[in-house]
């Protein structure tokens, strides 16, 4: 009798549709199989938006690193060029320094010449004057040793 009654609820289990006992319960395989696949297409879209954003983001940090090259680039040649005008300014201004100083060494010889003229001139006087007294002196002596020797003579 066992048996039979197991052989019986076997053949009835047989009989009724599978998906009856699942489907109420929400444990159908068909389900799980859609979530399993829409899981999938999530994933590929996020992985798609996930590229696409990676691929934006290095073309923006492409273009700013391009940006900031030639900011960097336009800077180093406004640089130069101040650094250019600096340069002719400082020789410029060396230049009119240098043509000061060389109108003042001028001057400063001009002056030193001047002066040594006035010196020499009045050396040139002084040995002239002591010159003049010598010879009177000298005449002076000759008068006497003339006047000294006509004595002798007249004597």
């Amino acid at each position: 009798m066992k048996k039979i009654i197991v052989f019986l609820f076997a053949v009835v289990l047989m009989f009724i549709p599978r998906f009856a006992f699942a489907a109420d319960k929400g444990l159908h395989l068909g389900g799980l199989e859609k979530e399993e696949k829409k899981a999938k297409i999530e994933e590929k879209k996020a992985t798609h938006q996930v590229e696409k954003e990676a691929k934006k983001a290095e073309k923006k940090a492409a273009r700013e690193t391009k940006m900031i090259q030639k900011k960097t680039e336009r800077q180093t040649r406004i640089g130069e060029k101040k650094a250019g005008k600096e340069a002719e300014i400082a020789n410029k201004k060396s230049e009119k320094e240098a043509e000061i100083a060389k109108k003042k060494a001028e001057k400063e010889a001009e002056t030193a010449k001047k002066k040594a003229e006035k010196r020499a001139e009045i050396e040139k006087k002084k040995a002239e004057r002591q010159a003049e007294i010598a010879a009177k002196k000298a005449e002076k002596e000759a008068e006497r040793a003339a006047k000294e020797a006509a004595q002798e003579l007249g004597q």
